[in-house]
């Protein structure tokens, strides 16, 4: 994962597909914003990030709906062409073993990743406490950073968006949408991303590092609201 902030490039724009296996039955939906992508924006490809919509809009829907749920803001701050964005996000909710990825190339060209996870049974009960963890506690924001006013978004927590230098930039926010914590580089702890799995290359995370990561964002936002 790249510390620097991406160029703009219209050619090169990073999807998945939705041929994501679900994990069990007993999976629980993720709360999202936004809650649905327009088909008319660029090529209508996106699966995660409004590259066309107001970034702030998109921000105070997520607070209002966590305030009415009791959860907090969980803002994942990338774009489409951030595969560890849609890893991420596949991660949530509670997916495992089949994990098929698309991307346009410098030349339009569509280039297809099909990635396999060499699971066990733990790794099955590790994903579906994941995916439960952050279904009870969090409304996740995905706030697109490239062809929107994703930084006018960050800005309004009073975190200023030149201090992001690594992607996905992960942050809580406490119950008055404001900022409480971020994630460190998930590159910058030893196992939390996994490269390689079954003898091949592989784009996931270590899920009890990620658990453990994302139970520090929501004590430190319930301990800054409990200071207000």
């Amino acid at each position: 994962m790249s510390p620097d902030k991406p160029i703009k490039n219209n050619a090169i724009d990073l999807v998945t597909t939705t041929k994501n296996q679900p994990a069990t039955p007993h999976t629980l939906p993720i709360t999202h914003f936004p809650a649905s992508l327009p088909k008319d924006c660029n090529d209508g490809a996106a699966k995660l990030y409004d590259e066309c919509a107001d970034q702030v809009s998109i921000l105070k829907d997520a607070i209002s709906d966590a305030r009415t749920e009791n959860k907090k803001v969980l803002i994942v701050y990338g774009g489409e062409w951030c595969i560890w964005c849609h890893v991420l996000d596949n991660y949530f909710k509670g997916n495992f073993r089949t994990f098929d990825y698309e991307w346009r190339d410098d030349y339009g060209n569509i280039q297809a990743w099909d990635m396999r996870e060499r699971i066990s049974p733990t790794d099955i009960e590790d994903a579906q406490a994941l995916n439960e963890y952050v279904a009870k506690n969090f409304v996740v924001a995905h706030i697109e950073n490239v062809y929107a006013n994703g930084d006018e978004a960050v800005e309004l927590t009073g975190f200023d968006p030149d201090n992001i230098y690594y992607y996905p930039f992960i942050v809580a926010l406490d119950s008055n949408g404001k900022y409480a914590s971020n994630m460190v580089s998930t590159s910058a702890i030893k196992g939390f991303e996994v490269r390689e799995s079954g003898g091949e290359e592989f784009r996931g995370y270590d899920r009890r590092i990620l658990l453990t990561q994302l139970k520090k964002l929501k004590a430190d936002a319930s301990v800054k609201a409990d200071n207000q």
